[in-house]
């Protein structure tokens, strides 16, 4: 019998977008939904939560998400664990942004999971082939995460912080580190490793702590490192900087920040992924209404 998904989603603004999105998770019963709310949020997700009180849950254990900071990697590992401490027997948990939306039914994303030749979904690439970028992220100090409640101080504070160590190279934890796409779907079991992993290695922790974008470092370099290696595909060549490169099962820009919009609609249907970052409600509008025409066809 094919297991039901955990559906992880870090959302931090554009509640319309998130209620849309976990609309159309929904649509397959076996789906269900872990949203964490960044703790900076001002705006109101209550209807995301409404939509449905036993397969929608919001994470207890919220926190303030910084672009590039750890706090992220943290609000993921707090929705991995809300997840894997319920009762549910899932056989997939997916990490999804409350920016995306999804380009296939979903009821045919679940069989995309359990169907492709490898059963984690979380792409990597040998930082040590990357000298001149992605190994600089791993080895110097970054200070992303918010010290003070004041933001202009705080910005200007951890930047001259970060300017000052940076002439120190610290040494990478053991093992081969890998980055790759944040938003990965991963086993029961994996996520459990993963989650023993960190509570028994708190160096890993400490180490990442300081990483530029851990959150594309901290799982990738853990599964490359585990008995799981093996059940994800092999590592991609290093062809150049670009993140978009590694994306797992996400129709991803190359510059990371374009909102997709209608006269994206004909590119978009030309992909096999299952997932489109990144979207918005204001901006999206008719492209999205004309996804879920045809994903209700």
């Amino acid at each position: 019998m094919v297991k039901p998904v955990a559906y992880l989603i870090l959302a931090h603004t554009d509640p319309a977008n998130c209620v849309r999105l976990v609309n159309r998770l929904l649509e397959d019963p076996a789906s269900y939904v872990f949203v964490h709310i960044d703790l900076k949020s001002r705006e109101d997700f209550s209807r995301v939560f409404a939509l449905d009180g036993q397969r929608v849950r919001s994470v207890k254990e919220r926190f303030k998400v910084y672009w590039a900071g750890f706090n992220m990697v943290k609000a993921t590992l707090a929705s991995m664990r809300e997840a894997a401490a319920s009762e549910c027997n899932f056989g997939y948990y997916a990490l999804l942004s409350g920016l995306d939306y999804p380009l296939k039914h979903a009821s045919e994303i679940r069989s995309y999971f359990y169907s492709q030749p490898f059963r984690q979904h979380i792409n990597r690439l040998d930082v040590e082939k990357s000298p001149e970028h992605y190994l600089k992220n791993l080895v110097r100090y970054n200070f992303r995460d918010g010290w003070l409640p004041w933001v202009l101080p705080d910005k200007v504070i951890r930047k001259v912080a970060s300017l000052a160590l940076r002439p120190i190279r610290r040494v990478p934890p053991a093992g081969r580190q890998c980055t790759g796409s944040q938003w990965w779907a991963l086993t029961d079991d994996c996520v459990r490793y993963i989650l023993q992993f960190v509570d028994e290695h708190p160096e890993y922790e400490r180490h990442y702590r300081y990483v530029w974008a851990p959150d594309e470092f901290f799982f990738q370099s853990i599964v490359e490192n585990s008995p799981f290696r093996d059940e994800a595909p092999p590592l991609i060549p290093y062809q150049g900087r670009g993140m978009w490169r590694t994306a797992n099962f996400h129709v991803v820009h190359p510059s990371l920040s374009k909102i997709y919009t209608h006269g994206d609609y004909e590119h978009l249907l030309q992909s096999d992924r299952c997932f489109v970052r990144k979207v918005t409600s204001a901006q999206s509008a008719e492209l999205l209404n004309r996804l879920d025409e045809r994903l209700m066809v």
